[in-house]
């Protein structure tokens, strides 16, 4: 409903059930990064509204954030911008305009907006053979009498959310009230 906006708590409650989850989630490593960490996808109006929510009276994300940057915590790859909203509760919270919308019924439901909460091996990344991840077809040519120069790579690969028993395995789905701000 309205009401259930997207806040701090909810990461939180991610966290304590992907440590209590059977078979649990783990922690990924991430490039960049010293501890392991969990990561979340969150769409531009669940990021908003966590930006502008505050945990019980006294915390905000506002505050947490400068406390990350006042401890010297100048390079971290989330103090240099980019999506990376921040680390909450070894959460990487990440924004991504893709996070789909909830459905009740096979109907989406425009106001409701599915944040993914992943651990390690959320998904599988396979390569085609004699591809790998450093490793395509790289094809350099001058065209029309060497007027033009183009690039051509191609790969073959796949990737694909994973499960274990016929049941997701390393995600959680984090549900919240986000509409579309106008």
């Amino acid at each position: 409903s309205s009401g259930d906006n997207f806040n701090l708590e909810i990461i939180d409650r991610a966290v304590a059930l992907a440590k209590t989850a059977t078979p649990r989630l783990r922690p990924a490593r991430i490039d960049g990064f010293a501890q392991k960490l969990y990561v979340a996808f969150l769409h531009p109006t669940q990021a908003y509204q966590l930006r502008q929510s505050a945990l019980g009276s006294t915390l905000t994300w506002a505050e947490i954030q400068k406390a990350l940057m006042t401890s010297g915590s100048s390079d971290s790859p989330v103090i240099k911008g980019g999506r990376a909203l921040g680390i909450y509760n070894g959460t990487l919270l990440m924004e991504n305009p893709n996070v789909t919308y909830g459905a009740a019924t096979t109907t989406p439901n425009t106001n409701v907006r599915r944040a993914v909460f992943c651990g390690a091996q959320a998904g599988v990344l396979a390569f085609g053979k004699g591809y790998g991840v450093d490793s395509a077809d790289w094809v350099e040519e001058m065209d029309d009498y060497q007027r033009y120069f183009g690039v051509r790579a191609s790969q073959i690969f796949g990737m694909k959310k994973t499960k274990f028993n016929s049941t997701d395995f390393g995600t959680i789905v984090m549900s919240s009230w986000a509409p579309d701000i106008s």
